[in-house]
């Protein structure tokens, strides 16, 4: 029988809200079809982040160190995953298939979401 403790709705709640606003705040410079897509996406791989590893149990979820979840955090996971989906075909068929969710569990790594490795210019693209 899986185990859900209570307190992990709580840990999930609080990082939602924050990729939330993260979205939020550059819901103009971004194409909408990534905030309406990419959200379970990049809530997934802000687990994984805080964590330190894809492998994330219900029990664990509750003790991890949302101390960890800077904004800077936070950009650096939806800037990744943002890249990957480029990457992928940037479409609605891409973000709802799970061969989408298998290529991010794939290529991610700690390093790949640190703060300050990733960023989007207008200009440039993924730099």
């Amino acid at each position: 029988k899986a185990q859900q403790p209570l307190e992990m709705y709580g840990v999930i709640v609080r990082m939602l809200d924050e990729v939330e606003k993260y979205f939020r705040s550059i819901a103009g410079q971004v194409d909408r079809i990534y905030r309406n897509n990419l959200k379970f996406h990049a809530l997934t791989v802000l687990g994984w982040a805080l964590n330190g590893s894809q492998t994330l149990p219900a029990l664990a979820v509750p003790h991890m160190d949302l101390t960890k979840m800077t904004a800077a955090q936070v950009k650096a996971v939806v800037d990744w995953v943002f890249k990957e989906f480029d990457n992928a075909g940037k479409d609605d068929r891409t973000a709802k298939d799970t061969t989408f969710t298998e290529k991010l569990k794939a290529d991610w790594k700690p390093s790949a979401t640190a703060p300050n490795m990733l960023r989007r210019t207008p200009q440039l693209g993924w730099v």
